[in-house]
């Protein structure tokens, strides 16, 4: 078992959240794109499985969504608060939303392609 969410996030939130000035867990019904139009950027988080196999799927699926907004060129963000989070991260290439904060609690960003901050 596992699972994962995938918040898409308004112009403003994005900026908050790539300054690492708002978490996850603080986010709003105000902070949430609207459901029609694409986007500012997406927050992934709340990754949970449990035992090896949903691990691997939970990574096999989280790929698989980097791909589709990056082929849109839509910023994704999120902030590992586990070991596991952290490997996410490095899996995937992210890079550090604010320079000098890395580690765990620190938002990570991966730039869509043809976008930029």
């Amino acid at each position: 078992m596992g699972s994962y969410s995938i918040i898409p996030l308004t112009k403003a939130a994005a900026s908050l959240v790539a300054a690492d000035n708002l978490k996850g867990t603080d986010l709003r019904a105000g902070h949430i794109a609207k459901s029609f139009g694409q986007p500012a950027a997406v927050y992934i988080g709340g990754l949970v499985a449990d035992g090896i196999f949903a691990k691997a799927e939970l990574l096999a699926r989280v790929g698989e969504r980097l791909n589709h907004f990056q082929e849109k060129g839509i910023p994704v963000y999120t902030r590992p608060v586990t070991d596991d989070g952290f490997r996410v991260v490095q899996k995937y290439d992210f890079q550090p939303a604010v320079v000098g904060r890395t580690g765990l609690k620190h938002v990570y960003v991966k730039l869509g392609d043809n976008r930029s901050l």
